[in-house]
Protein backbone atom coordinates (compact mmCIF):
# COMPACT_ATOMS: atom_id res chain seq x y z
CA UNK A 1 0.00 0.00 0.00
CA UNK A 2 0.99 3.56 -0.58
CA UNK A 3 0.80 6.51 1.69
CA UNK A 4 0.61 10.13 0.37
CA UNK A 5 3.92 10.74 1.53
CA UNK A 6 5.46 7.96 -1.00
CA UNK A 7 2.65 9.35 -3.78
CA UNK A 8 4.88 10.84 -6.95
CA UNK A 9 4.83 13.18 -9.76
CA UNK A 10 4.90 11.59 -13.26
CA UNK A 11 8.22 12.45 -14.92
CA UNK A 12 8.57 14.19 -18.28
CA UNK A 13 9.47 10.98 -19.40
CA UNK A 14 5.92 9.22 -18.40
CA UNK A 15 4.17 11.75 -19.62
CA UNK A 16 6.15 11.60 -22.73
CA UNK A 17 5.14 7.65 -22.84
CA UNK A 18 1.07 8.79 -21.76
CA UNK A 19 1.24 11.30 -24.46
CA UNK A 20 2.18 9.29 -27.02
CA UNK A 21 -0.28 6.68 -26.19
CA UNK A 22 -3.36 8.47 -25.02
CA UNK A 23 -6.22 6.94 -22.97
CA UNK A 24 -8.87 9.31 -22.23
CA UNK A 25 -8.82 8.93 -18.40
CA UNK A 26 -5.15 9.33 -17.64
CA UNK A 27 -5.60 12.43 -19.97
CA UNK A 28 -8.17 13.66 -18.70
CA UNK A 29 -7.06 13.34 -15.58
CA UNK A 30 -3.81 15.23 -16.29
CA UNK A 31 -4.97 17.81 -17.77
CA UNK A 32 -7.60 18.65 -14.82
CA UNK A 33 -6.35 17.39 -11.43
CA UNK A 34 -9.47 15.58 -10.93
CA UNK A 35 -10.01 12.54 -8.51
CA UNK A 36 -10.53 9.24 -10.67
CA UNK A 37 -13.98 9.05 -8.62
CA UNK A 38 -14.96 12.56 -9.38
CA UNK A 39 -13.87 11.44 -13.19
CA UNK A 40 -16.33 8.55 -13.16
CA UNK A 41 -19.05 10.06 -11.86
CA UNK A 42 -19.05 12.99 -14.43
CA UNK A 43 -22.36 13.33 -16.13
CA UNK A 44 -22.18 14.90 -19.55
CA UNK A 45 -24.93 17.58 -18.30
CA UNK A 46 -21.99 18.48 -15.87
CA UNK A 47 -19.42 19.85 -18.91
CA UNK A 48 -21.27 22.75 -20.08
CA UNK A 49 -20.57 26.48 -20.69
CA UNK A 50 -20.22 29.52 -17.78
CA UNK A 51 -19.40 32.37 -19.36
CA UNK A 52 -18.50 31.21 -23.01
CA UNK A 53 -16.00 28.21 -21.53
CA UNK A 54 -16.37 24.53 -21.49
CA UNK A 55 -16.36 23.40 -17.85
CA UNK A 56 -16.40 20.52 -15.67
CA UNK A 57 -18.92 21.31 -13.11
CA UNK A 58 -17.58 18.70 -10.14
CA UNK A 59 -21.05 18.06 -8.41
CA UNK A 60 -19.53 15.80 -5.77
CA UNK A 61 -16.24 15.59 -3.64
CA UNK A 62 -14.75 14.02 -0.86
CA UNK A 63 -14.45 17.90 0.26
CA UNK A 64 -16.28 21.15 0.15
CA UNK A 65 -13.91 22.78 -1.69
CA UNK A 66 -13.99 20.06 -4.04
CA UNK A 67 -16.74 21.01 -5.47
CA UNK A 68 -16.00 23.43 -8.20
CA UNK A 69 -15.35 23.78 -11.56
CA UNK A 70 -12.62 23.28 -13.96
CA UNK A 71 -12.84 24.63 -17.10
CA UNK A 72 -11.86 22.20 -20.15
CA UNK A 73 -7.91 22.70 -21.40
CA UNK A 74 -7.98 23.30 -24.86
CA UNK A 75 -5.41 19.80 -25.31
CA UNK A 76 -8.71 18.19 -24.37
CA UNK A 77 -11.04 19.93 -25.54
CA UNK A 78 -11.53 17.44 -28.45
CA UNK A 79 -11.55 14.62 -26.99
CA UNK A 80 -13.90 15.73 -23.95
CA UNK A 81 -16.47 16.81 -26.84
CA UNK A 82 -16.10 13.31 -28.36
CA UNK A 83 -16.84 11.39 -25.25
CA UNK A 84 -19.82 13.79 -24.52
CA UNK A 85 -22.42 11.30 -26.13
CA UNK A 86 -24.02 9.32 -23.37
CA UNK A 87 -25.15 10.19 -19.88
CA UNK A 88 -21.94 9.80 -18.32
CA UNK A 89 -18.81 10.89 -19.76
CA UNK A 90 -16.96 7.82 -19.31
CA UNK A 91 -18.67 4.81 -19.76
CA UNK A 92 -20.88 3.94 -17.08
CA UNK A 93 -20.27 0.28 -16.85
CA UNK A 94 -16.45 1.82 -16.06
CA UNK A 95 -15.91 1.06 -12.53
CA UNK A 96 -13.06 2.33 -10.77
CA UNK A 97 -12.14 -1.74 -10.08
CA UNK A 98 -12.62 -1.76 -13.66
CA UNK A 99 -10.79 1.51 -14.11
CA UNK A 100 -7.56 0.33 -11.66
CA UNK A 101 -7.24 -2.38 -13.76
CA UNK A 102 -7.34 -1.46 -16.80
CA UNK A 103 -5.08 0.95 -15.65
CA UNK A 104 -2.75 -1.07 -13.98
CA UNK A 105 -2.50 -3.13 -17.53
CA UNK A 106 -1.86 0.30 -19.25
CA UNK A 107 1.06 1.06 -16.88
CA UNK A 108 2.63 -2.97 -17.05
CA UNK A 109 2.44 -2.45 -21.02
CA UNK A 110 4.47 0.85 -21.05
CA UNK A 111 6.57 0.34 -18.03
CA UNK A 112 4.88 2.70 -15.68
CA UNK A 113 4.44 2.86 -12.24
CA UNK A 114 2.03 5.11 -10.49
CA UNK A 115 -2.03 5.36 -9.51
CA UNK A 116 -4.49 7.22 -10.92
CA UNK A 117 -3.90 9.52 -7.67
CA UNK A 118 -0.45 10.03 -8.93
CA UNK A 119 -2.00 12.34 -12.27
CA UNK A 120 -3.39 14.56 -9.18
CA UNK A 121 0.12 15.20 -7.92
CA UNK A 122 1.62 15.81 -11.43
CA UNK A 123 -1.44 18.42 -12.10
CA UNK A 124 -0.23 20.12 -8.79
CA UNK A 125 3.59 19.49 -9.19
CA UNK A 126 3.29 20.63 -13.29
CA UNK A 127 0.70 23.85 -12.76
CA UNK A 128 3.18 24.98 -10.06
CA UNK A 129 6.34 24.64 -12.24
CA UNK A 130 4.50 26.42 -15.45
CA UNK A 131 3.69 29.61 -13.59
CA UNK A 132 0.68 28.71 -11.81
CA UNK A 133 -0.74 31.27 -9.65
CA UNK A 134 -1.33 28.98 -6.03
CA UNK A 135 -4.59 30.33 -5.48
CA UNK A 136 -6.18 29.72 -9.00
CA UNK A 137 -3.94 25.90 -8.65
CA UNK A 138 -5.85 25.08 -5.31
CA UNK A 139 -8.92 25.95 -6.70
CA UNK A 140 -8.71 24.25 -9.69
CA UNK A 141 -7.68 20.92 -7.59
CA UNK A 142 -10.32 21.50 -4.70
CA UNK A 143 -8.09 22.28 -2.06
CA UNK A 144 -9.11 25.14 0.52
CA UNK A 145 -7.83 28.13 0.75
CA UNK A 146 -5.88 29.39 3.71
CA UNK A 147 -7.11 32.88 5.32
CA UNK A 148 -10.49 34.49 5.42
CA UNK A 149 -9.93 36.78 2.04
CA UNK A 150 -9.45 33.44 0.28
CA UNK A 151 -12.04 31.67 1.53
CA UNK A 152 -14.86 34.03 2.27
CA UNK A 153 -13.99 37.04 0.08
CA UNK A 154 -12.37 36.41 -2.94
CA UNK A 155 -14.44 34.02 -6.04
CA UNK A 156 -12.44 32.24 -8.76
CA UNK A 157 -13.09 33.79 -11.83
CA UNK A 158 -13.91 31.25 -14.55
CA UNK A 159 -11.62 33.36 -16.90
CA UNK A 160 -8.95 33.78 -14.78
CA UNK A 161 -9.39 29.44 -14.69
CA UNK A 162 -9.22 28.97 -17.62
CA UNK A 163 -6.01 31.12 -18.57
CA UNK A 164 -4.51 29.57 -15.47
CA UNK A 165 -5.54 25.94 -16.90
CA UNK A 166 -3.65 27.40 -19.77
CA UNK A 167 -0.43 27.75 -18.65
CA UNK A 168 -0.18 24.27 -17.71
CA UNK A 169 2.22 22.66 -20.56
CA UNK A 170 4.19 19.12 -20.21
CA UNK A 171 5.88 19.82 -23.47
Amino acid sequence: SVTYDQKKSYTKGEIAVLLANPEPIQLILLYTGMRITELLDMKTEDIYEEEGILCFHVRESKTNAGVRLIPVHSKIEPLVKSLMGGTYLIDPHRTYYLAQKSYAAYNAEHGIKHTFHELRHTFATFGKSCGMDDFYRKALIGHSQKGITDTVYTDAMISDLKSQIELLSYA
